[in-house]
């Protein structure tokens, strides 16, 4: 994938109205970075990038949470496979490129940094397109 303002909007758009978008040191909520404004703030786009969390860093009730969601969603009962959430935590970072719809929505509405169109995070944060938050080392 380009390393381009247009892929840079798509990127952002997934997270609209669910992250911080980190401009000039300010925080912004993101609420209008989408393609069809690319060309009215090419400049902020250009500049700024996402605030999110890192996988590594959810907690038990967002777990529960998507386990219950995908358990419940299309039947897959990915969680009754592990005897306590740390399992599952390793599953689901192990697994982060290959996550289901669900579970990705999910990740992003409570704003993890999850792989965009074949991009590591890893690529996503050298590109400039994400930081995230350590919250374990905090």
């Amino acid at each position: 994938m380009e390393n381009n303002l247009e892929n840079k909007a798509k990127f952002f758009a997934q997270y609209l109205g669910c992250a911080q978008y980190i401009f000039k040191g300010y925080n912004y909520e993101v609420k209008c970075i989408g393609v069809s404004t690319l060309q009215g703030c090419s400049k902020d786009l250009e500049l700024g990038r996402l605030l999110l969390k890192s996988l590594s860093d959810i907690s038990e009730l967002e777990l529960s949470k998507l386990a219950e969601l995908t358990n419940t969603m299309i039947g897959n009962h990915k969680y009754d496979d592990y005897s306590d959430l740390s399992e599952y935590r390793k599953s689901l970072i192990s697994s982060v490129g290959n996550l289901t719809a669900f579970e990705a929505d999910f990740l992003r509405k409570e704003s993890f940094l999850i792989p965009f169109n074949g991009l590591s995070t890893e690529e996503l944060i050298s590109r400039g397109w994400a930081v995230t938050t350590n919250l374990k080392t905090e």
